[in-house]
């Protein structure tokens, strides 16, 4: 049965006309930068080292794959989901293809702009952390790390 924002002719119909098990082209491109994103924590790896219980040099590689690994399945798992859902058709932001007076797609797309609006301080916390040791480096240790 076709939904009822299919019928008003606002978005496309799912597609899997073109769907090969490794199509590989330009559009991967944005799988690829997706992914690069995804997994951008290294900025912070000092932080989150220093502030580890009984950090040493076993405990954090493990804690970092133990991490990596879930974030890898559910990236996978919503990457497969809306492929699966909509195919060949599929848009890089896959909230942009649900109809525009989808509600759930619309508290999804809030979502993740509040995700990222709130997620500035993590950016801006791996820069200031590399200011203070550039500061350090350069005999400014007031204003860098206190030992």
């Amino acid at each position: 049965e076709v939904g009822q924002y299919i019928e008003d002719g606002v978005i496309n119909p799912p597609s899997f006309d073109q769907s090969t098990l490794w199509n590989m082209d330009l559009r991967s491109l944005v799988l690829v930068s997706n992914l690069g994103l995804a997994f951008i924590a290294h900025y912070n790896a000092p932080s989150y080292y220093r502030e580890m219980k009984k950090a040493n040099s076993e405990s954090f590689p493990k804690m970092v794959r133990f991490s990596y690994t879930i974030l890898a399945i559910i990236y996978v798992s919503v990457m497969c989901s809306g492929y699966y859902t909509f195919g060949d058709t599929a848009k890089g932001n896959i909230l942009l293809n649900y109809h525009p007076r989808d509600a759930l797609a619309f508290l999804g797309q809030m979502a993740t702009g509040f995700s990222l609006t709130f997620s500035f301080p993590l950016v801006s916390n791996g820069a200031r952390e590399g200011l203070k040791n550039v500061a350090s480096s350069f005999g400014y240790s007031s204003i860098g790390h206190q030992k």
